[in-house]
């Protein structure tokens, strides 16, 4: 079935649903390694906060409710009126909420039929915007899906990829044409590059040996020297490091397994580099990165 019209796919961190094509990823923040937190914004202001747990066991549906009741309550203290959310999917419930100067304020939460993510979405709706609160939450809900185990997609601005399960998010650096995202698994570093405008970078440059130049220009990865040979991109130990540097000798991680695509499609350059031990951790990545 083809997604709803002018709508994107958001995924992040094991929890994906789809919200209008306007929305976009404005923010994100970790209180613990089980506890995410998100904000998306329109052209004007923030339209949607979602926060969600991945418990270390599994959690009723009883307790769910009555954390999401004092949430509600909460903001019920500020509002003028309320309405309950019906006919959600199993395992959501919720309330809009009008507050004294007309804007709307969508509750809602979603315990995952496992019980092994419980989510909060809360929504911000004025008279003007072309979005209704029961409406987003009804598409919300629709398509939300739930990804912890094996690949987990990731879907934000215009990246899209996956990585197992086991990565946890490091760090993220967001540029106009540039965006980075590093994950650590087991003291093993994966970082992937996603470059926009690719047929300008491709205009005066074959593809490696671009990216060997921008590798080995990267104050990062201090370690290795990266070089080109049978359409490969390998790398080898510089003079200044005969033993390592000294992230590699803490993560005793001396390989580095390079990717690199270009996708036309897209017009995207893809970069990935995958700092390991062993050439068993490879089997970590998705198939296409095997060599």
């Amino acid at each position: 079935m083809a997604p709803p019209p002018n709508t994107r796919l958001f995924a992040w961190d094991g929890l994906s649903f789809r919200v209008p094509e306007t929305w976009c990823f404005a923010a994100y923040s970790y209180q613990t390694k089980h506890v995410a937190r998100v904000e998306l914004e329109d052209d004007y202001t923030i339209r949607l906060e979602v926060e969600w747990i991945k418990p270390r066991r599994q959690v009723d549906r009883d307790r769910v409710q009555k954390k999401y009741s004092k949430k509600a309550e909460r903001i019920g203290k500020q509002a003028n009126r309320s309405r309950r959310l019906h006919r959600l999917p199993k395992g959501w419930g919720g309330n809009v909420f009008t507050m004294n100067d007309g804007i709307e304020v969508m509750s809602a939460y979603y315990l995952s039929p496992d019980g092994e993510i419980c989510a909060w979405f809360r929504g911000h709706f004025s008279k003007k915007d072309p979005e209704k609160a029961e409406s987003i939450i009804a598409m919300i809900a629709k398509d939300c899906d739930v990804h912890t185990k094996g690949m987990v997609p990731w879907n934000v601005y215009d990246v899209a990829f996956e990585v197992p399960a086991t990565f946890r998010l490091m760090r993220t650096s967001f540029h106009a044409g540039r965006k980075e995202l590093i994950f650590i698994w087991r003291l093993r570093k994966y970082r992937i590059w996603f470059f926009s405008l690719a047929e300008i970078i491709l205009r005066d440059n074959e593809l490696l040996d671009w990216a060997v130049e921008y590798l080995n220009a990267d104050k990062y990865l201090k370690g290795p020297i990266f070089y080109v040979k049978d359409g490969e991109i390998r790398s080898r130990r510089t003079w200044r490091y005969p033993v390592g540097h000294k992230e590699e000798i803490g993560r005793m991680s001396y390989r580095y397994h390079v990717t690199c695509h270009h996708d036309a499609e897209a017009n995207q350059i893809v970069l990935a580099v995958f700092q390991h031990r062993r050439k068993s951790d490879l089997l970590q990545l998705p198939r296409p990165a095997l060599p």
